[in-house]
């Protein structure tokens, strides 16, 4: 038993140790994740890696406790049932070097609302999205500002963008309700 342990450890002691580059995540888990779509992710392990894969628009910043990831500011306009949440982007450069748009945005957020899945429900309160600038998009929602925010920071309301216009399974219509 001893001997094994010691050829063993012969064998790993020999190998050559390689450059850390600090863009680069190594991550262990348990599983192997059902699925890497944030919808559709409802293991430990997918939710683990969507969080390092998908920007989020009120995931905390770790080092600033007053800074959302990607909203730079936001306002809950009116009084009626159905109310305005206006949210100002951050600027977000995403991995392919492209900058974050609106228009992305929108498209991330109609797949969440529109597409069949464990989690749609959750997200109805989201009743019509508007892009009103490059850097602007327009939430018309029901319920509270708390709620909204609550429920964008999960890990389904991760911002799935780059995606070609031919994709499969990429439902770009327009919001109507």
């Amino acid at each position: 038993f001893f001997a094994g342990i010691l050829v063993l450890s012969l064998l790993f002691s020999g190998c050559k140790s390689r450059e850390e580059d600090p863009e680069e995540l190594i991550l262990s888990i348990p599983s192997d994740p059902i699925s890497l779509d944030p919808l559709f992710s409802t293991d430990l392990s997918s939710r683990t890696l969507g969080k390092f894969l998908y920007p989020f628009l009120f995931q905390k910043v770790q080092n600033d406790k007053s800074n959302y990831q990607l909203v730079e500011s936001f306002q809950l306009v009116g009084t009626g049932k159905i109310r305005s949440l206006k949210l100002k982007l951050r600027t977000y450069t995403l991995s392919n070097g492209e900058k974050l748009k609106a228009e992305q945005v929108l498209e991330s957020l109609n797949r969440l609302v529109n597409t069949p899945g464990p989690r749609k429900s959750q997200y109805s309160f989201i009743k019509e999205i508007n892009v009103l600038s490059e850097k602007e998009i327009e939430l018309k929602i029901t319920g509270g500002l708390r709620h909204a925010v609550d429920l964008l920071s999960l890990p389904p309301a991760g911002i799935v963008c780059c995606k070609t216009a031919d994709s499969k399974n990429w439902n770009l219509n327009r919001l109507k309700h």
